[in-house]
């Protein structure tokens, strides 16, 4: 359930978290390039470029920085969530051929975690 706040709500939230949002990104292209896809990088979204609301939990009323990456023709291709709490999640499409490994198709990039400790991985799916 979205709640409407103010956009200079919005905006302070945005500052303060500028930070965990870089960093959960940088995690997520570290990731990439660890395992040779670090030509994927030019498509891995950038906070700055993400449509951001902020989303309150109506069973616990806890705030939830939400956004949005979408392509040139409005699809959804990732999304990055920093909750009151520090706890993180991201993940962006990659859609690429493992490049060292054929059994494996790459679907995306995720990132998760609490402030300085963030995790990712690769979402896979058995190559056709």
């Amino acid at each position: 359930m979205n709640t409407a706040l103010s956009s200079k709500d919005l905006e302070s939230v945005l500052l303060e978290k500028r930070e965990i949002l870089q960093s959960i990104c940088q995690a997520m292209r570290v990731q990439l390039i660890e395992v040779g896809l670090q030509d994927n990088l030019n498509t891995l979204p950038r906070p700055e470029l993400a449509q951001y609301s902020l989303r309150i939990d109506p069973f616990d009323s806890s705030e939830t920085l939400f956004g949005i990456w979408r392509d040139q023709h409005g699809n959804q291709t990732g999304e990055i969530q920093v909750h009151s709490s520090g706890r993180v999640y991201a993940e962006a499409d990659v859609v690429r051929n493992h490049p060292k490994d054929g059994r494996w198709f790459v679907e995306a990039v995720t990132a998760w975690g609490n402030g300085d400790d963030i995790k990712t991985e690769l979402r896979l799916l058995p190559a056709l």
